[in-house]
């Protein structure tokens, strides 16, 4: 499977609902849109999934174990056997998570590096996150 993904399998996720799931792992700010970082626009793709990177780290900036990072998985409610494609503001926290997924045992993870730097104009909303930010 393919470890990138671009703006057409992004567009064909949002066409496709359920076929392949959009995890944003930005910042709660971010995703609302209250936090622009730069970007034109703000806010997170209609029908994304929230999961907060740091969600996989230690406060020591290490990964967690893997039952805690299981864990997580389990309590939002990520199938790991399903398609999923992570996205941030450049690539890098989707990449930390992509990283993360994989090592659960995820073997459709690919990250949308283009992720909101190739989002300006797309089916954004702003307001509260698709799913509540979930604390350790």
């Amino acid at each position: 499977p393919p470890l990138r993904a671009g703006l057409r399998s992004v567009l064909q996720m949002c066409v496709q609902p359920g076929a392949t799931r959009l995890v944003d792992v930005r910042s709660p700010l971010e995703v609302s849109g209250e936090d622009l970082r730069g970007n034109p626009v703000g806010g997170h793709v209609r029908g994304s999934f929230f999961l907060p990177h740091n969600l996989f780290m230690q406060p020591s900036g290490a990964f967690p174990s893997q039952e805690e990072a299981m864990d997580v998985v389990k309590r939002a409610g990520i199938d790991l056997g399903s398609p999923l494609i992570t996205m941030c503001q450049s690539g890098v926290r989707a990449s930390h998570t992509a990283l993360v997924l994989r090592a659960l045992g995820a073997e459709q993870v690919a990250v949308y590096d283009e992720s909101m730097g190739g989002q300006a104009g797309a089916d954004l909303e702003t307001g509260a996150p698709p799913m509540p930010c979930m604390s350790r």
